[in-house]
């Protein structure tokens, strides 16, 4: 059924069996899902069901119907919705088939979430517990089950689905709390300790507190006493196999617990966390040290030549990790001896213009050089001919062209992004970071403001080639650098609000959406989703997919979203940073 998929359902298909491979079974294989004491016995429920009422054979609509919904619900879970979509319309079509048609809607109508046992107090109900609940009730009416021993099972699924629950979310249970993750097993050890589910704590208080309470073995005891509800509803209704298999769970969890559980695995038993994460990404990042995958490199015959190449991202990827104390001396010189040597110009060519963004990045990673207050020839002139442009017009250009010792036999060329307020932003926090003088201090003052008036009047509109949120990071920041209390603010404030309120794209988009409510001092916009989209987003090698962050020229007359992977993952790592 699977295998005869489109090309995209079919890519979704597979991840989400893996995922399930990966969680519910102990060798990895798709074809052991949900076997065994250790997993819920999702696959098997119908037809247990029919052996034990009626000792009826197996019937294979029911496993693919539980199947499918497994499918379903994992996918709900990571966000692949068109596998999601058709695996419920194939399970409702499998159950047409199973059922009579008055049956299979009765069974849709008594297998809500509403009809399961939730967790006390929260709403949540258990992994895999709808989907059982569905198969039963289709081999409950396949057998004329009546209604009192149908609300039997229910329950009693519904209870042993919460046991696994519980212990699955007992093991991650220590990290979740420092994540500030919310699962049926924090609830249960925060209402041992006596605190209150929606209390903002210090995570490492809360975990002193729930040792002292001794919270986890209260987990254990619900889990516990979810297996011993369900055995007596599956004893009542006559089920022996059910009966078998939690005394058979039950003894495992014992042996588990007196033995430890070292089970090695080439999967994760565990949800990525954020400590985690942060050393996936760091170990990505500094692989490569040049970060060449994350130049905006052109062989479309750019300024007439079959390669050019611009290195300003790996300048933001170098700061990030700077800030974060990684000591990078070495690339640091390297970055700024190359455009330097290249005069400040975006692109690497004689024809091409220098421009803000690179002279910002200069002078802002100027800090983590092994000559941290050296001023070259090369740097001295261009900071000069800044001063002058800023003391005639006050607004900074994007494209120093004024600064340019032009080449004569240069053709003319087409400058994109003139007027971007963010490009200028990055000249003049660089302008403060590195300081430089009474005259540059001046400078740097004056282009700050009337660059905030411009922003305080039109907001994101001054922004004309990066992502909204990177905008607003970066205008916080000069806020800040500028030590103003410009109205700018109040109208970088409204902006961020109605942004944050809106969902956000990707992994990068959720990073940006953090970095920029980090920027403007309002930690009560960030959103537990933006974490989560991070974690669950990361790739197996520590990255994240690149995202778009600018826009550049592409063969002629057509532009192209830029993205790098190395400067998606470096502002997810820079995101995840935050706090710790």
């Amino acid at each position: 059924m699977l295998g005869q998929l489109a090309t995209n359902l079919h890519v979704q298909a597979q991840q989400v069996t893996f995922d399930l491979a990966l969680r519910t079974s102990d060798s990895g294989d798709v074809r052991d899902v949900f076997m065994g004491t250790r997993h819920f016995p999702l696959l098997s429920v119908g037809n247990w069901l029919l052996f034990d009422i009626a000792q009826q054979s197996h019937v294979s609509e029911l496993l693919v119907i539980a199947f499918l919904s497994a499918v379903r619900e994992r996918a709900m879970e990571v966000g692949l919705l068109e596998i999601a979509e058709w695996s419920a319309a194939q399970s409702s079509r499998e159950l047409g088939r199973l059922t009579a048609d008055e049956h299979a809607w009765q069974v849709q109508q008594e297998a809500p979430e509403e009809a399961l046992v939730a967790q006390p107090g929260t709403g949540m109900h258990a992994r895999w517990a709808a989907g059982a609940v569905t198969t039963a009730m289709a081999a409950a009416h396949r057998v004329g089950v009546d209604e009192e021993a149908r609300a039997q099972i229910r329950t009693m699924l519904s209870d042993l689905a919460m046991a696994f629950q519980l212990l699955e979310d007992l093991r991650n249970l220590p990290q979740d709390v420092v994540d500030g993750r919310r699962t049926f097993a924090t609830d249960v050890a925060l209402r041992a300790a006596g605190i209150e589910t929606e209390a903002r704590l210090e995570p490492y208080e809360v975990l002193g507190r729930l040792v002292l309470a001794d919270a986890l073995t209260e987990v254990s005891k619900d889990a516990a006493a979810r297996f011993g509800t369900a055995r007596d509803a599956a004893q009542t209704v006559g089920l022996p196999t059910f009966v078998a298999f939690i005394d058979a769970a039950q003894a495992a969890v014992h042996q588990r617990n007196s033995l430890g559980d070292a089970r090695p695995s080439i999967g994760h038993a565990h949800q990525p966390t954020k400590s985690k994460a942060i050393e996936m990404a760091e170990s990505f990042l500094t692989h490569d040290l040049t970060f060449e995958e994350s130049w905006e490199t052109h062989r479309e015959g750019m300024l007439g030549a079959s390669l050019v190449s611009s290195r300003f991202p790996a300048a933001l990827i170098l700061e990030i990790l700077c800030k974060h104390g990684h000591r990078l001396q070495d690339p640091v010189d390297a970055f700024i001896a190359r455009a330097e040597a290249n005069g400040f110009r975006y692109y690497e060519h004689p024809y091409a213009d220098p421009d803000s963004d690179t002279v910002g990045a200069v002078l802002r990673l100027m800090r983590y050089s092994s000559s941290p207050s050296r001023m070259s020839p090369e740097l001295t002139r261009i900071l000069d001919c800044i001063d002058g442009l800023a003391v005639e017009g006050a607004q900074i250009p994007v494209w120093l062209t004024a600064c340019s010792d032009l080449d004569p036999e240069r053709p003319s060329t087409l400058a994109l992004g003139e007027g971007c307020a963010t490009v200028a932003c990055h000249l003049l926090l660089g302008l403060f970071s590195f300081g430089g003088g009474v005259v540059r201090a001046a400078t740097a003052h004056r282009a700050a403001q009337a660059l905030l008036d411009r922003i305080a009047d039109v907001g994101l509109g001054a922004n004309v080639n990066y992502p909204p949120f990177y905008a607003l990071v970066t205008y916080f920041r000069l806020l800040d650098a500028a030590g103003s209390d410009h109205a700018a603010r109040e109208t970088l404030n409204a902006e961020l609000e109605r942004r944050c309120a809106e969902p956000v794209g990707g992994a990068q988009d959720a990073a940006l959406a953090m970095l920029a409510a980090h920027a403007a001092n309002r930690p009560e916009l960030v959103s537990d989703r933006w974490i989560a989209t991070i974690l669950r987003e990361q790739r197996f090698d520590g990255s994240w997919m690149g995202e778009l962050f600018a826009v550049a020229p592409n063969r002629g007359w057509r532009a192209t979203p830029y993205s790098s992977t190395t400067l998606s993952t470096a502002l997810c790592y820079d995101a995840l940073r935050l706090g710790s």
